[in-house]
This record gives structure tokens, sequence and C-alpha cells, in this order.
């Protein structure tokens, strides 16, 4: 029993890095196969944007705070307040502009995130070949909560579920834009 605990608990730990994925439903159907995705040509750097087919969605591939190496996403995930994660959206947009492309990234709404979540797997629930280093618990969206002015919707990409929470409190973002 000792040698299943540590190996839990090493697997615990790798997710808690966004290293690995801890664990797939072998009985249930993948949700978000890779061709589900492509890289988007002529992103800087090469590969660090993927779009969805599905949704016609184009999302940075690495959460912002780390960067992607042509390999994963190397660096730490920032943690930031709503309104940072809002402010981060103009600095990503306007440091694309500098390049000469005309991407407009914007924080995802619910669903967009939500869109994200691969249903058969966790820790991280997300297609991790695609959005590898995916840090566990809760992403920033745009969409407010309808019920109280200070609180958000997240998406936690633990276990794919969508949670709420005050603005002031910090969470991760991944910004997405619409496919040119």
């Amino acid at each position: 029993m000792k040698n299943a605990n540590t190996i839990w608990l090493l697997a615990g730990l790798l997710a808690l890095s966004g290293v690995a994925q801890a664990a797939c439903n072998a009985n249930m159907p993948i949700t978000r196969p890779d061709s589900r995705y492509e890289a988007v040509a002529g992103a800087t750097p090469a590969g660090s944007e993927v779009r969805d087919k599905a949704t016609g969605l184009v999302w940075q591939r690495c959460v912002v705070g780390k960067v992607w190496n042509g390999t994963t996403c190397n660096g730490t995930a920032s943690y930031l307040t709503w309104q940072q994660a809002l402010d981060t959206v103009r600095t990503a947009t306007a440091s694309t502009a500098a390049t000469g492309a005309s991407a407009t990234w914007r924080l995802p709404n619910h669903a967009e995130l939500y869109s994200l979540a691969e249903r058969a797997c966790n820790t991280p629930a997300i297609n991790t070949t695609w959005f590898p280093a995916t840090p566990l618990y809760s992403m920033w969206s745009s969409s407010p909560y309808l019920n109280d002015s200070d609180l958000v919707w997240l998406m936690d990409f633990t276990y794919g579920n969508g949670s709420r929470n005050i603005k002031t409190s910090v969470n991760r973002a991944r910004l997405v834009r619409s496919s040119l």
C-alpha cells in the first residue's frame, strides 16, 4: 500500500506543476481529440497559437505568464485579478500589433473556456498535446455572474468544472481571438 500511495502522491505533484495528466477514463470517448486542433500558420513564435477547428477560435497555447518554446510552455503562470487579466488583453493585442499582425486578443467568455474542457480526463481536463503544461485550478472568463456584480465565472481545469469568484481574487488566464 505504501508504494501505491507514493505513486498517487507523485502523480498529484506532477499534475500540480502542469506536467502530466493524471487520469483519463478509458470507458469514455475523448471529447477534445488532437484532430480537433491545428497550429496557426504565421504565429510568432511558431506553434504558439492553436485553432479549434470545431469553434473557429484561436487560442494562445500557453496561459498568461508562460511562453511557448517550440515544444512546451515554459515559465510560471501568472496569478491575476480580473482587472489585471483584462489589462493583459490590451498588452497582448498591442504586442501582436507591433509585429505587424492584426490579432485582437480577449478574455474568453465562460462558454468558450468550457469548450476546451476534456470531459474524459482530469488533472488537467484539457488536451495536453495542444495545451501542454496547463496549470490546474481556475482561469478567468469575461462573463460576469448575473446575480452579483462582484463575481465572475471561472473555468477550473482540474476537473473541467465551472465556478465563480470575486473579481479581486487571483486566478490564471488564457487568451483567445476570433479566427482571421
